[in-house]
């Protein structure tokens, strides 16, 4: 057992979290969404009152203030304890997540999913309590949409939920994109010099990744990369191996 615990603390340890990544880009864009998401309810808490509706956008949203003491939709509403500890441990597994995976594309849709369950679990915090039920710990919805769509209409919601609905769509589409990634794999394995050439682009695409994020804040390292001239090197790898693909198919490139 303690053997067990000692190689999960130094895999942990040695583990590559992608930090700089996570720091420079990620946490800029879940703290601006926060904001956006809290100030939002803070303004209708601020200007309106429960109940209250307001035009907004014709035909594509107005303002509705309620308190939703449950989760997502209104599931849950009866039990607001119940809806706070499942959004406490699904924002938990979210982070968990988020922290362990490295990838840019994944990670952008998990930042989203970041800034949407958080911003409505901690608001919870300081919502007001339901006016009829006098509930605590419910969150704050205004959003509702103008038109009706596969019952649209009847969901009032707030910019935590938007985040979370984008973060869906963008985390679809990485998987669309690893789906795509993997069967060009596949069709590139037909042909071993093909293949070589799309091993050795894919790796030197993520070694100059790891080397510009390596070395973000230390301009005086022989290896730093400026944004400009990293943007320019996978230009100039992306070409290449376009050309290489090229001449391989037609038959014109030697395998030398």
């Amino acid at each position: 057992m303690k053997s067990k615990i000692s190689f999960l603390l130094k895999y942990l340890k040695n583990y590559k979290y992608n930090w700089k990544f996570k720091v420079v880009i990620c946490l800029p864009i879940i703290s601006f969404l926060l904001f956006v998401d809290w100030f939002s309810k803070a303004l209708v808490e601020g200007t309106m009152s429960q109940g209250e509706r307001k035009p907004f956008i014709k035909g594509l949203v107005n303002l509705e203030y309620k308190i939703n003491p449950g989760a997502a939709y209104g599931m849950n509403s009866n039990s607001p304890t119940l809806a706070i500890s499942i959004a406490a441990v699904v924002s938990i597994l979210i982070l968990i997540i988020f922290l362990f995976v490295r990838e840019k594309y994944w990670l952008i849709g998990l930042t989203f999913m970041v800034a949407g369950s958080y911003g409505n679990l901690l608001a919870r915090a300081w919502a007001p309590e339901e006016s009829l039920t006098g509930v605590r710990g419910g969150v704050i919805d205004f959003l509702h949409w103008d038109f009706n769509f596969l019952g649209s209409n009847n969901y009032i919601f707030n910019f935590a939920d938007v985040f979370v609905n984008i973060s869906v769509v963008l985390i679809i589409l990485a998987f669309v994109m690893y789906i795509i990634e993997e069967i060009l794999r596949v069709y590139y394995k037909r042909n071993e010099e093909l293949y070589k050439k799309y091993i050795d682009y894919k790796v030197t695409i993520n070694d100059l990744y790891i080397i510009y994020w390596s070395n973000f804040y230390s301009k005086k390292n022989d290896n730093y990369i400026s944004f400009l001239n990293y943007i320019k090197r996978k230009s100039e790898l992306k070409t290449n191996w376009k050309l290489d693909k090229k001449e391989i198919l037609n038959g014109t490139k030697s395998s030398a």
